[in-house]
């Protein structure tokens, strides 16, 4: 569903699976009603041998400004042809002129302009109360057509078939004034009583997009219509009614006993409307024959918040001849009585299908009274069962600072891959080097999943050794561990050229989008701050040159140094040889 302007607020609810043939039969009406005015508007002429097929004897202008005179004419033929025309264009003066031709005196004029409206997704504000009025038109082709622009003219702007719920509730006026609501909601109300079936069942079907409700006295005349798909419209805009319940809950009674399983579905989610009055009209549908209508009935009247909706609850989650499905979208509704259902989520536990096992795990998870100890959840993370284990993973990591070092290491353990990549996830409380380690042993982890968190981990808390790990991760034969070790690399300050040739080599077969975004990022990151200390590096070095140059012009001018003349010294005198005495003879 898309909103156009002053398009009020929806709040919605799961639906019922029928569907309302009346728009898709005025969509086709519409879309026939086109195809005519296309064949009738007046053609161009084939173009001449030799000019291009493209080329127009009329510019847009021009046909606007011919069809606005033309729609002033009094023949009825010249303002069909110009309605016809002039609703393919989009301009101020053309969406003025399409909403003129709604008060046409002509039949087919009033038509086509309703055509052209129906053609654009934006539909005019200023159309919003000439459609409404066009419901009390003497032609019934045109107020099937303007029954099936109810949402649209309400302010709300659909697309394809309306599933037949009351799902939508209007908060807002939709850009009326307090006297125009008053007056579209007359001619619903008018509408109501048309002789055509498709006009009532399409304003039945468009009351939900309107922000008052229908006449209480008109909508009841619905209850006994033949056809199903009317009387559960007729429920539906009989839900938005306020006030008088003890009264319209007598007018419901009798719907308890309609065949169609469909309208007593619709039945019981009216009557919880009613508040109290309509409490005995739920606890009637609760020994429904059709096990959709109790379980819708269940719903409702737990919804009302009602402890004697606790029984019939618990009695139909337990119910092992029910489809798991069914009892599964009940369990939500346990955590109204929240002191009564802790047996219920025990039992689930002990003998329920996976399904409703990881449904128990998860509300018990959810309970901010429960005080059961993390070592409670533990186990489940051995089940045979992937939902179960998930389940478990999932309240296990929001209270993951439960956890000590000892129930990481036996969940890295674990047979179950759910299990380790828990350990993996939850590894914040290990103490380093254990946690490295413990991560150095995930990276080599059968699991594709283990394997990637233990890098994304590696890159986060950045072991001893870290960058060559995720820079061999590189080579590896699968693209999602490349993906990530690519990821982990991103976050290097410093990478090195060998990092930047493996992140550059993989993005040339990075399929994942953001991978590749990272990288292509991260490398134009690195090289603006590589050409900036490049920058910075020889802005230094011109500097200093610079310097130097200064220093050297602002030293004086060292004078010639004079050269001193030689001293003469005189020579050394002669030293005397010493002379020898003369030796004895050696005593006889």
């Amino acid at each position: 569903m898309s909103q156009t302007r002053n398009t009020p607020d929806l709040a919605t609810r799961p639906g019922a699976p029928l569907r309302v043939p009346g728009r898709m039969f005025a969509l086709a009406l519409t879309a026939l009603l086109a195809g005519t005015a296309l064949a009738q508007a007046p053609k161009q002429p084939p173009p001449a041998p030799g000019q291009p097929a493209a080329r127009l004897t009329e510019t847009e202008v021009e046909t606007i400004a011919k069809c606005l005179r033309d729609l002033k004419s009094p023949a009825v033929e010249d303002r069909r042809r110009a309605a016809m025309i002039i609703g393919k264009y989009r301009t101020q003066e053309a969406e003025q002129a399409i909403i003129d031709c709604l008060s046409d005196q002509d039949a087919v004029v009033r038509q086509s302009a309703l055509v052209a409206l129906t053609e654009d997704r934006m539909f005019p504000p200023a159309a919003r109360i000439p459609v409404f009025r066009l419901l009390r038109d003497p032609d019934v082709h045109i107020r099937r057509i303007a029954s099936a622009l109810i949402p649209e003219a309400s302010g709300v702007s659909l697309s394809g078939p309306i599933a037949i719920t009351g799902n939508i509730t209007i908060r807002a006026g939709g850009g009326r004034t307090d006297d125009e609501t008053e007056e579209a909601l007359a001619c619903l109300n008018h509408a109501l009583s048309d002789d055509d079936p498709s006009v009532r069942r399409n304003v039945l079907s468009g009351a939900r997009f309107f922000p008052k409700p229908l006449s209480p006295a008109k909508i009841e005349t619905f209850f006994a219509d033949p056809d199903a798909e009317v009387r559960t419209l007729a429920l539906i805009a009989y839900a938005q009614v306020i006030g008088q319940e003890e009264e319209r809950a007598v007018r419901l009674q009798p719907l308890t006993q309609d065949p169609v399983p469909a309208v007593r579905q619709e039945l019981a989610r009216t009557a919880s409307r009613l508040g109290g009055a309509g409490t005995p009209i739920l606890k009637s549908l609760l020994n429904d024959q059709n096990i959709a209508v109790r379980a819708e009935a269940v719903r409702q009247f737990a919804g009302q918040l009602d402890a004697d909706a606790f029984p019939p609850l618990s009695a139909m989650i337990r119910d092992r001849q029910l489809p798991t499905d069914l009892r599964k979208s009940l369990m939500p509704l346990l955590r109204i009585f929240p002191d009564k259902s802790g047996p219920v989520y025990e039992e689930l536990l002990a003998e329920g299908s996976p399904e409703l096992q990881a449904e128990a795990l998860r509300a018990i998870g959810a309970n901010q009274a429960e005080t059961r100890p993390i070592d409670f959840f533990l186990p489940f993370m051995q089940s045979p069962s992937a939902p179960v284990r998930q389940m478990a993973a999932t309240v296990i990591t929001r209270r993951r600072q439960e956890l000590t070092p000892e129930h990481i290491q036996a969940l890295m353990t674990a047979k179950a891959p759910e299990a380790r990549l828990l350990a993996v996830r939850t590894c914040t409380t290990l103490p380093e080097p254990q946690r490295g380690e413990m991560l150095l042993d995930a990276c080599l982890d059968a699991d594709i999943a283990v394997r990637q968190q233990a890098l994304l981990q590696i890159a986060t808390f950045r072991p001893e050794g870290w960058q060559d790990i995720l820079l061999a991760s590189m080579d590896d034969p699968n693209l999602d561990i490349r993906d990530a070790a690519a990821r982990g690399l991103t976050r290097v300050p410093q990478p090195s050229p060998e990092i930047i040739t493996a992140l550059q080599n993989h993005l040339e077969t990075c399929q994942n989008e953001m991978t590749r975004r990272l990288i292509t990022n991260f490398l134009t990151r690195t090289a603006a701050q590589e050409e900036a200390r490049q920058r910075r590096i020889a802005a230094q070095e011109e500097a200093r040159q610079r310097r130097q140059q200064r220093m050297q012009q602002q030293r004086p001018p060292t004078p010639p140094r004079r050269q001193a003349p030689p001293v003469r010294r005189p020579a050394p005198a002669p030293v005397p040889a010493p002379q020898q005495q003369p030796v004895a003879p050696p005593a006889q």
